[in-house]
């Protein structure tokens, strides 16, 4: 056993005085199951269960990884968890997709995801909204940032770039390239623009059209100035990976999303 799993269980041997029928000193849940801490490299994530410090671990610290693998002809997207190659399978391959469709008056908007549909319905229809708040001190003394966002990781993303906190740095790691950022789907969107890694081209679906972008916006904005198309494309069904990696929890096309909304409140803020 090596010296992570040791730590998870030396609070269990460690010797503790009971009170009644409860140990002191020991943290636990609603249900009554002891809570341990990571600890390593001083994470701070607790759980109460085996299974969830296990997945933590891994996913985290990569620690007793299990890759799970899309087993596709020429693919070799893998991921840590089941889910993510299920959800690659059905928006790179198209296997066993399953349509949401936005119910709204006069949306065709559809998702492979029903989490993007919730996301959309939030976004674009203000339906089951809810606000987040900075609550940090304003500009003016004695004041409140009223920064408020409808996606938590915008209130995250507005308090480093406005309030310094939290920041962290993400640096490209090619050879002779200094460039670092504080958001990591930027770092991630340079690597493919400038270096050409982890590039996923997008090609317009419009007969006799042989634009590709590296970027799904770059696209988009092809469709409406070329094509005359404002309804949206269809990035999922038109991808080719140029060297996959391993998955993550996001998508890019998620990334673009996020990065054009972030950017948009916070050039409301900032006005």
């Amino acid at each position: 056993m090596g010296w992570e799993k040791e730590a998870w269980f030396r609070q269990a041997r460690r010797p503790r005085r009971k009170i009644g029928n409860r140990i002191e000193g020991v943290e636990r849940n609603k249900h009554g199951k002891i809570i341990r801490a990571c600890g390593i490299n001083g994470c701070t994530f607790k759980a109460a269960y085996t299974t969830q410090m296990r997945n933590h671990r891994a996913s985290k610290h990569n620690i007793d990884v299990r890759w799970f693998r899309c087993q596709e002809a020429g693919c070799d997207y893998k991921a840590k968890y089941a889910g993510h190659v299920k959800r690659h399978k059905q928006s790179a391959h198209n296997i066993d997709v399953v349509w949401h469709h936005c119910k709204e008056d006069n949306c065709a908007y559809k998702a492979k995801d029903a989490g993007n549909l919730k996301k959309h319905k939030q976004l674009a229809h203000d339906i089951n909204v809810r606000w987040y708040s900075c609550g940090e001190p304003g500009t003016k003394k004695g004041t409140i940032c009223d920064f408020k966002s409808k996606q938590a990781g915008h209130i995250k993303r507005h308090k480093q770039c406005i309030h310094d906190i939290d920041v962290q740095w993400h640096y490209c790691l090619v050879d002779g390239c200094e460039y670092k950022h504080t958001y990591k789907p930027n770092l991630k969107r340079r690597k493919q623009d400038r270096h050409n890694i982890d590039v996923k081209w997008r090609f317009c679906d419009v007969k006799g059209c042989e634009y590709k972008a590296k970027q799904p916006g770059n696209l988009k904005q092809h469709r409406q100035r070329i094509h005359n198309i404002t309804t949206p494309s269809k990035p999922a069904a038109a991808l080719k990976s140029e060297g996959g990696n391993e998955g993550s929890e996001d998508s890019d096309d998620d990334d673009e999303v996020q990065l054009s909304s972030m950017n948009i409140y916070l050039n409301q803020f900032l006005k």
